[in-house]
């Protein structure tokens, strides 16, 4: 059996005490555009930068065409980092401020020692591809708009031919319309460069609308994953019923009642028992308070961790 693209197996992400993901397992295919969606502080962004080997794991294994990560050699996992490029929430901070766009764009092709003319001429035709006029070459990251300081990152994310793509929030702080454009760019770059992305959001309209499977994070923990139609058709746990619940629509015929949960997110220094979402759940019983939901198989392809799957 061919092994997924990428597999991340009961991964676990520290930070001292804290622990921020917590036995994470999740797969993803080539060419596929897998979604990871929760609230603020659930472990999302760290689980993205242990995928671009940013951050290491306290536990479990991230394999990317079958190597374990965990495993590389210092020189192993530069040259894995042209294969995984990552694009951060918010473009400009990432970005050093005193840098002009073009030495920007320069980094990487001297930092893994690329030919410059054949390199650059790859970064000319991004630029031309994502509509970015040459002058925007000489200047500083502060000077660009917030749409063309996402596409420089798109470029620099994909000046090393990279095969898997993780995007934090990529359309945060655009506009509607300038979002469109975004995920449409997007869209057709994954088409034209055999793209794998994982796309990490708390805007569920963007994650319906771009990706083929999306997993549900709470407090570090997988809650729920499958096909993004079959789970936002019939969302099987709690807290995903709650977000999609949440989300705004203009359509008069797809309103849904809103959910409220109770309280906030608990810290995860001191997570609780049980299921973690218990304390929030208006589905909870006792049995939720002492004993963590293992995930199971359910219909139309997906996995949820609950004690009590609605439908």
């Amino acid at each position: 059996m061919t092994p997924p693209f990428l597999a991340v197996d009961r991964a676990r992400i520290a930070y001292g005490a804290l622990v921020a993901v917590h036995d994470v397992s999740l797969s993803v295919a080539r060419g596929e555009t897998a979604g990871l969606v929760g609230e603020s502080g659930s472990g999302k962004s760290s689980l993205g930068k242990a995928l671009a080997c940013l951050i290491e794991l306290a536990g479990g294994t991230i394999r990317l065409e079958g190597t374990d990560l965990r495993t590389l050699a210092a020189a192993d996992r530069l040259a894995l980092r042209r294969r995984v490029q990552m694009m951060f929430q918010d473009p400009v901070s990432s970005l050093s401020p005193r840098l002009k766009v073009r030495s920007l764009l320069a980094e990487p092709i001297r930092v893994h020692g690329l030919p410059f003319v054949g390199s650059w001429r790859r970064i000319e035709a991004l630029m031309a591809r994502l509509g970015l006029a040459p002058d925007l070459l000489d200047k500083y990251p502060h000077q660009l708009s917030g749409g063309q300081a996402r596409r420089v990152a798109i470029v620099r994310a994909l000046i090393l031919n990279p095969a898997l793509v993780v995007c934090d929030e990529p359309t945060a702080g655009l506009d509607v319309s300038v979002q469109g454009e975004l995920l449409n760019l997007m869209r057709d770059l994954q088409a034209e460069h055999a793209l794998t992305y994982f796309i990490i959001s708390h805007n569920l309209t963007v994650i319906r609308r771009v990706t083929d499977r999306v997993a549900v994070m709470y407090l570090g923990e997988i809650v729920e994953s499958g096909p993004t139609d079959a789970l936002f058709a019939a969302p099987a746990h709690p807290y995903t019923a709650a977000l999609i619940a949440a989300t705004p629509t203009i359509d008069p015929t797809r309103r849904r009642a809103q959910i409220v949960l109770p309280g906030e997110i608990p810290s995860p220094r001191d997570p609780p028992s049980g299921c973690r979402f218990h304390p929030r759940c208006l589905h909870a019983q006792a049995r939720c308070r002492h004993e963590p939901p293992a995930p199971r198989t359910i219909g139309d392809g997906r996995t949820v961790a609950c004690h009590f799957p609605l439908g």
